[in-house]
């Protein structure tokens, strides 16, 4: 019998077997890679980060990063492209916000807040592309840089505007909104590779220290310094309630600043401060440990520094204080103004004759009180009667009572006044650092005048001498404005 030999495989087949072994690996190595990147990948300059995987980084209004934003996106955007088809010079400014929650029901902020201050932005954008009446060039492109719930993926929020800053033509960046420690690394950042920033809601005093930084908010000192010249005609004694949380520079600024103002010859506290540490989870429970301690002090107003959602949980614990046959107020601060307070809440502390005021940062009916304080053009802008494109009603049905839109607005419309007196007459376009230099004019004659009042920014840009408006806390009801307060009393 024959036995067939097979002659081996040619000496190349196992070279091409292993090559198409490794085509076929790195095929697959690409489609994984593509497939996680498509993953990652929300749109152009936004991806999944943190452990909550939010939808952040910088976009111009395409992608969407809740349902509750979705209708201004889209607005913003369709304006964006109109300003970069149509051949006019544009430059780009960046709001940053945390316009993603995490949803565990502790935010400082809401979706509301968010969509206000986006809202405000807007109408800022389209008065500076098509009702301005200090120029009309460069337009204005409006881009959307959201750090996520607290801030908290601001580094890769920043380093991305930072990669886009020359493609975009990015030479301002507005927003920030809450004083926390994310929002100051952000702002560092920021100063760092000199890019202006104007802040809408912050109010820390201790920001004041980041070089190219402007605030249209009056600061905690103006606000604890016009709460105490409200209070002073009226009241003697006052207590002291205080958040010892290191990362909140907003309450830790506003007791410092309400300690300095309110103790005079004529008024002083009636007892030691109260202090809490909202880090603490069990938080809620050490006010009610107060109430005793309140009650033998006997305080005609409670000054409260802390946030508002804490401020809540206190007033509810001090309708079941003791005395309760003594009147109280609680005065806080502007924070009282992003949170719902629960109606019943409000009636059960109005019943037990506890009062809530705060200082708010801008108010529709302050400009019935004192018009020549604000600008006329951008108060028509946010009237209910206001007719065309460039009005607050067109973008939003909500009222103006919580303040947000106005003050982003007035962010907005600052950073525009520096772009456009940079570029002069001619509407050249402008980098970042020509803005830088304007941003020091923005006092005296050449002040700001908002719809929030009149910005004569300061050497360390704050708002100089700024009304305070006084607003009471109504169940079921907007706000009662009580007045305008100057920091200066």
């Amino acid at each position: 019998m024959t036995t067939q030999i097979t002659p081996p495989p040619p000496w190349w087949r196992k070279w091409a077997l292993a090559a198409m072994a490794a085509v076929t690996v790195a095929v697959v190595v690409v489609a994984t890679l593509v497939i996680l990147d498509r993953v990652k990948r929300c749109g152009d300059g936004v991806v999944r980060t943190g452990p909550y995987k939010e939808c952040t980084g910088v976009t111009d209004g395409r992608v969407v990063f809740a349902p509750e934003l979705r209708s201004i996106e889209e607005r913003i955007r369709k304006e964006n492209d109109d300003v970069a088809g149509s051949g006019v010079a544009h430059v780009s400014i960046a709001v940053l916000l945390p316009m993603t929650l995490r949803g565990t029901g502790d935010e400082v902020v809401s979706m509301e807040w968010v969509r206000h201050q986006l809202e405000g932005a807007h109408l800022a954008q389209l008065a500076a592309n098509h009702a301005t009446t200090w120029g009309s060039k460069p337009r204005i492109r409006l881009l959307l840089a959201n750090a996520g719930s607290g801030l908290a993926q601001w580094e890769s929020t920043v380093d991305e505007l930072a990669e886009r800053r020359d493609r975009e033509r990015i030479v301002a960046v507005t927003g920030f909104g809450i004083s926390v420690g994310n929002a100051v690394n952000a702002m560092r950042r920021l100063a760092e590779i000199r890019m202006p920033m104007v802040g809408s809601t912050l109010t820390a005093d201790n920001l004041s220290a980041i070089p190219g930084l402007l605030r249209v908010s009056p600061t905690n000192r103006a606000q604890a310094r016009a709460a105490a010249a409200y209070l002073k005609p009226d009241v003697r004694r006052a207590l002291l309630v205080r958040d010892e949380n290191p990362q909140d520079h907003y309450s830790l600024t506003l007791a410092e600043e309400f300690s300095k103002y309110f103790p005079d010859a004529t008024h002083e506290f009636s007892g030691p401060t109260e202090k809490y540490n909202s880090q603490d989870i069990n938080v809620d429970n050490t006010f009610q440990y107060m109430l005793p301690n309140i009650c033998h002090a006997a305080p005609e107003v409670v000054y409260f520094a802390g946030r508002a959602r804490h401020a809540m949980t206190f007033i509810k614990a001090l309708a079941e204080r003791g005395c309760r046959k003594d009147p109280i107020t609680v005065l806080t601060g502007d924070d009282m103004s992003s949170y719902t307070a629960p109606d019943d809440a409000i009636q059960t502390a109005l019943d037990s004759g506890v009062s809530v005021v705060y200082t708010g940062l801008a108010h529709p009916q302050a400009w019935r009180t004192k018009q020549d304080a604000f600008n006329l053009h951008s108060i028509a802008q946010f009237d209910a009667s206001c007719q065309g494109r460039v009005c607050y009603r067109e973008l939003s049905s909500d009222g103006l009572e919580d303040n947000f839109a106005i003050i982003s607005h007035d962010a907005v419309v600052t950073a525009v006044q520096a772009i456009r007196q940079a570029a002069g007459a001619a509407g050249n376009v402008v980098r970042a650092q020509d803005v830088l230099q304007s941003m020091n004019r923005l006092h005296g004659a050449t002040a700001v005048r908002g719809a929030s009042g009149i910005l004569d920014f300061d050497e360390v840009g704050n708002p100089v001498n700024k009304p305070i408006p006084m607003l009471r806390v109504l169940p079921g009801k907007s706000p009662e404005f009580l007045g305008l307060s100057l920091p200066g009393g």
